[in-house]
């Protein structure tokens, strides 16, 4: 599913209006917001829904990421034995914490495993993490799951891998910032402080669908 189709579907969930009394809101025809939700494009259509459906959007703390019962040495088990051309797992220096350097480009790391696309349909991207900011929905040395996006296709309240230019690389919930071209990272774990980073400064950008917690 693309990122306008999930955010129409959490819109229609939480309001309960049909697709016509959406497209009204935003200015569009239903048979144009129909096919855009099929399409996926063009990506200024979320821009208008994150607009028009501010705290709709914003509550992706309750989503439905799917945090998996599987035994972590199965896990580690399955990527040792894994098919290549299945998803590509890595290593690196993701953070669930505070931020960090990330030592490693990504685009130079050899996987460390792979896994089932077949288990994980849609996803092309996996990583494992760092850190306790997002507990106790990432524990640390889990895997994080998911699908590369585009980063301006970015919903807000989600979950995201973001790397940057800097060599930042964090899992976390992703928020509007108040200061302009930036994004706010955000953790589950109050006590960690919200930060704000540059759009432009985003490399890579990876939606969260499925958690893989050490049992």
């Amino acid at each position: 599913m693309n990122e306008i189709a999930e955010a129409l579907d959490k819109i229609q969930y939480k309001t309960k209006k049909t697709i016509e009394d959406i497209a009204k809101e935003i200015g569009l025809t239903r048979p144009y917001l129909s096919s855009v939700k099929r399409q996926g494009w063009p990506i200024e259509i979320l821009k208008r829904l994150q607009h028009q459906y501010p705290e709709i959007l914003l509550s992706g703390h309750d989503d439905k990421a799917v945090v998996l019962p599987i035994d972590y040495q199965k896990v580690r088990l399955d990527l040792k034995n894994g098919e290549k051309n299945e998803i590509p797992v890595y290593s690196g220096n993701t953070r669930a914490g505070t931020i960090e350097i990330y030592m490693d480009d990504l685009t130079q790391q050899t996987p460390i495993g792979y896994l089932s696309a077949k288990v994980f349909p849609g996803c092309n991207h996996a990583e494992k993490v760092t850190g306790d900011s997002m507990y106790p929905l990432i524990c640390n040395q889990a895997y994080v799951v998911g699908k590369i996006i585009d980063k301006k296709g970015i919903i807000w309240g989600e979950k995201y891998t973001i790397h940057t230019v800097h060599g930042q690389s964090v899992v976390k919930f992703i928020h509007p910032s108040n200061v302009e071209g930036c994004i706010k990272i955000v953790s589950m774990n109050k006590s960690i402080p919200d930060q704000d980073i540059l759009v432009d400064d985003i490399s890579f950008c990876c939606r969260i669908y499925y958690i893989i917690n050490p049992s």
